[in-house]
């Protein structure tokens, strides 16, 4: 579930894991039973937002701006419930100005209290060119040892025990070339 996004904070993050996972007892739960669901969903992965360095996004915010709420955030939603995992936001992707910058300045802050980062990154094949489209896995495979080079930089810089995992939360492939209509063997017809 994407949480903080542009426009939250901790505090409804609290209340929304407060909701999800409490079981019974409090404001957020009593109202989520109250709404018909006696039991907990019990969501054990949350993201604290998405692409939040991106000039896109409303109230974008820097890796310090952010760093800072992931890290308060992901402070109150554990208080609620220890046993959920926590996504802080990568980099929207290894072309951004930001990257790799970002997942430091951000680690900096939160890497004690989430236990992912996040990789986006999309590839297509607009040209038809076979060979240049199969050679993306070697940028994919660049793209994450250079957060994995981060992700324990940071570590060493903490004197941290503690290993952070990779969340490639977001990635997809157009094999399909977007410039032509192209009838597929299934019978879609897809329009650029």
């Amino acid at each position: 579930m994407r949480l903080i996004s542009e426009t939250r904070g901790a505090d409804d993050a609290r209340n929304l894991v407060e909701y999800c996972n409490f079981s019974k007892g409090t404001c957020w739960s009593d109202l989520r039973r109250k709404h018909g669901f006696k039991e907990p969903h019990d969501i054990k992965v949350w993201c604290l937002g998405n692409e939040i360095d991106g000039p896109w996004q409303i109230c974008s915010k820097t890796a310090d701006e952010y760093g800072r709420l992931a890290y308060e955030t992901a402070k109150v939603m554990k208080w609620v419930d220890p046993t959920i995992e926590l996504v802080a936001c990568g980099s929207s992707g290894r072309n951004m100005p930001t990257f790799p910058a970002w997942e430091e300045t951000v680690l900096d802050h939160a890497y004690e209290h989430v236990d992912y980062i996040s990789l986006h990154t999309y590839y297509g094949n607009r040209n038809n060119d076979t060979q240049n489209f199969l050679a993306k896995s070697l940028d994919m495979d660049n793209f994450i040892k250079t957060v994995i080079s981060v992700c324990d930089r940071v570590k060493v810089k903490k004197q941290s025990k503690k290993t952070l995992n990779l969340s490639f939360d977001e990635w997809n492939v157009w094999y399909i070339r977007r410039r032509v209509s192209k009838k597929l063997s299934h019978g879609l017809l897809l329009r650029r």
